[in-house]
Order: structure tokens, then C-alpha cells, then sequence
């Protein structure tokens, strides 16, 4: 079992720019996704980047990659699932707060699939920063990962390597309740 965290830790030490992105590697990009995160920072401002946790939403369909897709526009075929809060987001951070505020958890708990960044988006946002979903025109796309053979419950059970709640990591919401 593989351990995101610790690889979003070496990306974040080892990057060059100002901003960083956690996001599924394997979702589809809209065109103007980069710019959506440039602008929102004020990357190219007097005073950019600003601080702030942005998200992008992530549409989800329970249908495989398809062979041949070349284009956003052949998107629409497909059969999406409603947007879903903090449930296969993307999140941008200026690098300099993810570094401030002790970069990404490698808790054992945060081991497997369903570990993104959120643990430390909320304790940027806790910590005062906003928290900015950006609007739902500029989505990513994530398609089913190819069948493996697993009956849907032995899948979960086998992505989850730590009680779960709603999708996040028990780990992440225990420490707010221990104030």
C-alpha cells in the first residue's frame, strides 16, 4: 500500500514555483484550468499570490476511461454524478503556506487511495485562510478506475486502511475535536 502523503511531501520540498496542485493525475483537464488557478491567486498581480485554499470540483462517472476520447466536448456522452463537496477535488496552495502549516500528514492513517489533500487544506482554512471553490465552469472529469475483479464493497474496503467518514480520514477530523 502506497503512501500519497509522504510522495506530496517530496513534490512539495522539491517544486519550483510559487503555487502547488493536488489533483487526481489521471482526471480530464478543462483548457482553462491553469489560468483558473493563476487567476484566482493573482499569480501575475502587484501583489500575488494571494493566500487563500482553492478548490476545483471533480465530476465522477462510474463508467471507464474511454478508448479514443480526444476532446472535452465528447465528455457530455457520459453519465455524471452531482458534484460531490471535498469528494475527488482538486486543491491549489501557495507553496509557502503548505510549508507553514507542516505540509501534508504521513500519519500511517493516510496511507491508500482515499487520501487527498484535504487534511491540510483544513488546517490552512482553520488557521483563517478562505477556502474558494472555484466555479463549477472550470470541473474536472474522473472516470471509473478499469474493473479489477473486486465486487464493488471488497474495492472500498480494500481502498480504506482507516476508518473513513464521508469520505475523509478520521484521522483529519480528530484533530479538530481534541481542542
Amino acid at each position: 500500500m502506497y503512501h500519497k502523503h509522504v510522495g506530496y511531501n517530496v513534490g512539495l520540498l522539491h517544486s519550483k514555483g510559487q503555487l502547488i496542485t493536488i489533483c487526481d493525475s489521471d482526471a480530464v483537464f478543462p483548457p482553462d484550468f491553469i489560468s483558473s488557478i493563476i487567476n484566482a491567486f493573482n499569480l501575475n498581480g502587484p501583489n500575488g499570490p494571494i493566500s487563500i485554499v482553492l478548490v476545483h470540483h471533480e465530476r465522477r462517472t462510474s463508467e471507464e476511461y474511454p478508448i479514443g476520447l480526444s476532446n472535452i466536448v465528447g465528455l457530455r456522452q457520459y453519465s455524471w454524478y452531482d458534484l460531490l463537496p471535498n469528494v475527488g477535488a482538486c486543491m491549489s496552495i501557495r507553496k509557502i503556506d503548505a510549508i507553514r502549516f507542516g505540509g501534508f500528514d504521513e500519519h500511517w492513517s493516510f496511507r491508500g487511495h482515499l487520501c487527498g489533500p484535504y487534511d491540510l487544506g483544513w488546517r490552512v482554512v482553520n488557521a483563517g485562510i478562505p477556502e474558494i471553490w472555484y466555479d463549477e465552469s472550470v470541473t474536472l472529469w474522473h472516470f471509473a478506475h478499469p474493473h479489477s475483479g473486486w465486487s464493488k464493497y471488497e474495492k472500498k474496503w480494500n481502498e480504506i486502511v482507516y476508518p473513513h467518514v464521508d469520505w475523509h480520514a478520521l484521522t483529519a477530523v480528530e484533530a479538530f475535536s481534541t481542542r
